[in-house]
């Protein structure tokens, strides 16, 4: 999917679909609020994928 959004960026005809549209939204909205993850938080989301 990503490749897709990023052929059609280059090719300059992207549209982002209402969907993608009410998540970035939904991220602005949170971001105005002050609403991040701590540095704890997204240390403890990436170990569960590191190899062990």
């Amino acid at each position: 999917m990503a490749l897709e959004i990023e052929a059609g960026v280059t090719a300059g005809e992207y549209r982002p679909s209402d969907l993608e549209l009410a998540g970035i939204d939904r991220g602005l909205h949170a971001a105005n609020e002050r609403r991040f993850a701590s540095e704890e938080d997204v240390e403890a989301a990436f170990a569960k994928f590191r190899p062990r």
